[in-house]
């Protein structure tokens, strides 16, 4: 990858759909197994994967699809009902990555393949530099990507448990300032720039008694809290890149 690139913004072919990138991407990498060929319809699938907390949609309303794959892993794809362009997906449940269609963003000069993957099912006339990583099959994302990138992930999977811990104490009946742990309310106030955070600091607001209204919290908030609070399956020491996770 050339650059760090966060802010980045893309969309469908139509233009009914568009999305934000928030955050520096964690990874990119060019996927050659036949599934991903199919899902292409070319010769391979470049995934850009990004925290889930930093993709946003910012206009218009993607279909979500869940697919099943021949692994029987299945998928939640988002896609445009009006072209069909594919712009991201994620495994079920969902963690803490997205996979983004790099394609689908507006600028893509920055875009650079770090690792290439399950080259034995590659077109025999692609061919793949000799300075990026090529693995015939998945990879062990604990050992190929950026520490940095590592480090993230970790971070975004502590965040979640107390994402988790915090929606389990909305499904209760009534809760005080004195029913929440103090490293609870320590952690949701420590930080307030992305997004996870400030839903966290909306919801203690809401269960100490700060908010008034429950309506404080939007629909699709409450509908990204509902989704980020089953957010714990990938973990840096067990994600380990398989052709079922290849990211289509």
């Amino acid at each position: 990858m050339k650059t760090k690139m966060a802010n980045q913004s893309g969309g469908c072919t139509c233009g009914s759909v568009r999305y934000e990138l928030s955050s520096d991407p964690l990874f990119t990498h060019v996927c050659h197994c036949i599934e991903c060929q199919h899902d292409s319809g070319g010769a391979f699938n470049v995934s850009l994967l990004v925290l889930s907390s930093g993709f946003e949609i910012t206009a218009g309303t993607p279909n979500i699809s869940v697919i099943s794959r021949k692994s029987r892993i299945e998928y939640e794809v988002y896609s445009c009902t009006a072209c069909l362009s594919v712009l991201a997906g994620n495994s079920l449940p969902p963690g803490e990555v997205m996979v983004v269609r790099p394609g689908t963003l507006d600028d893509t000069s920055w875009i650079n393949p770090q690792a290439h993957i399950w080259t034995k099912e590659k077109q025999s006339w692609v061919s793949i530099p000799e300075n990026i990583p090529s693995f015939e099959e998945g990879y062990d994302a604990a050992r190929v990507w950026p520490k940095a990138s590592l480090d993230r992930v970790d971070n975004t999977y502590n965040q979640i448990k107390e994402m988790r811990y915090t929606h389990s104490l909305l499904k209760a009946s009534k809760y005080s300032s004195r029913s929440l742990p103090r490293q609870f309310l320590a952690a949701i106030t420590k930080n307030r720039r992305s997004r996870a955070d400030s839903i966290l600091q909306m919801l203690a607001a809401r269960i100490i008694g700060l908010c008034e209204s429950p309506d404080s919290i939007a629909d699709h908030d409450r509908t990204w809290l509902h989704r980020t609070g089953r957010q714990c399956r990938i973990h840096r020491k067990s994600y380990t890149l398989h052709h079922q996770d290849c990211g289509h």
